[in-house]
């Protein structure tokens, strides 16, 4: 039997970071017979559990969360769902030790996520790779988080690039800037892990009893702006606000304090409308066919992910609010996710079948 290691966040406190690392064993396991895939508990050490955030940020936000029992509460959740659904190797390693785990693995993939946002990871080159033979190396829908990165950092990271079989990134804008620097190994373009996934196979997941009457605020960063626009529509509407991500309160506006994953998903399933600003919160969105809009920061350059999805699926109406309660066309939206699910798949069953 075939063995594939997943290298990606899957440590973090992050719901898309787990959910997505969920996603990918799962789509690889269902479609790839005779295939053990395995997550390699591999722990960067620039990164910690507060996902994506600078040292001092991320100081101020534990200490915040600790005093409000969230981030204690939060943990445990998380523990609890990684113990229970990802197939993460029972050895760990860091980074002078994450060479052991080439032998145990036919071949290894890297992503989803931003594994390749050097912001995030203080360019580790193990997310590149580094650490096995070139032809074990792949990549599936791997993020740079932007569509460039500094030329410097370029530098450093094209010659892994140029030694994986295959590259797969999951935005199209990052497709241009990968082959400029990765020489003739083009890059491929394929979707987030969680949209491999079916709304069916989701719902399996959530949690708590079915509810509605309410809009859903999903953040990763504050934005009033979202509240504002959620309280509007829920008084013309007559709904409930509820919240998840955002902690200065607002009146008219219930927080939900480090749900659990599968509670999220049911936030999600059950919203009679969603704003969001996470290209996550935009995915499940999608997948669970929410009427939604997505408002990313109009200065963050972490913006083209949402983007890009947004052009993929022909809604780009869905970043101004005003088109909120304008019908989508869920038909022709299922028929692109489906294409586009397709095409993954197989790339993935190539990389099991005959590691290509």
């Amino acid at each position: 039997m075939k063995r594939i290691g997943i290298l990606t966040f899957h440590q973090a406190l992050n719901y898309g970071a787990v959910l997505q690392a969920y996603a990918l064993c799962r789509a690889v396991s269902d479609n790839c017979p005779d295939v053990k895939v395995e997550i390699v508990d591999y722990r960067c050490p620039y990164l910690s559990d507060v996902y994506g955030l600078s040292g001092q940020k991320r100081k101020k936000l534990i200490r915040t969360l600790l005093a409000s029992g969230n981030y204690l509460v939060k943990k445990k959740r998380f523990c609890s769902f990684r113990k229970k659904h990802l197939p993460v190797s029972p050895e760990r390693y860091g980074s002078g030790s994450v060479k052991a785990a080439v032998p145990g693995y036919d071949c290894f993939i890297v992503g989803s996520d931003q594994v390749w946002n050097p912001e995030l990871t203080n360019n580790d080159l193990n997310y590149f790779l580094h650490f096995a033979p070139p032809c074990k190396r792949f990549s599936y829908a791997a993020s740079v988080g932007s569509d460039k990165l500094d030329p410097d950092i370029s530098k450093v990271i094209a010659g892994d690039l140029r030694r994986f079989r295959t590259v797969s990134v999951r935005e199209k804008s990052a497709k241009a800037f990968i082959d400029s620097i990765a020489g003739g190994n083009a890059a491929q373009v394929h979707i987030d892990p969680t949209l491999l996934l079916s709304k069916r196979e989701w719902e399996k997941l959530c949690g708590g009893k079915r509810s509605s009457g309410y809009i859903l605020v999903y953040s990763v960063k504050y934005s009033q702006r979202l509240i504002d626009e959620a309280l509007r529509l829920a008084a013309k509407k007559g709904l409930k606000v509820l919240c998840v991500g955002q902690y200065r309160k607002n009146r008219g506006v219930k927080y939900i304090h480090a749900p659990g994953c599968g509670r999220l998903l049911s936030l999600f399933r059950n919203a009679d409308f969603v704003f969001t600003n996470s290209f996550h919160g935009t995915a499940f969105s999608v997948i669970f066919e929410r009427q939604f809009c997505s408002m990313p920061d109009i200065k963050d350059d972490k913006k083209i992910r949402i983007l890009d999805l947004l052009s993929l699926l022909d809604l780009n109406d869905r970043i101004s609010p005003g088109n909120i309660d304008t019908q989508i066309p869920w038909k022709k939206v299922r028929g692109t996710v489906q294409r586009e699910r397709d095409k993954s798949l197989e790339y993935l069953r190539r990389i099991a079948d005959n590691g290509e």
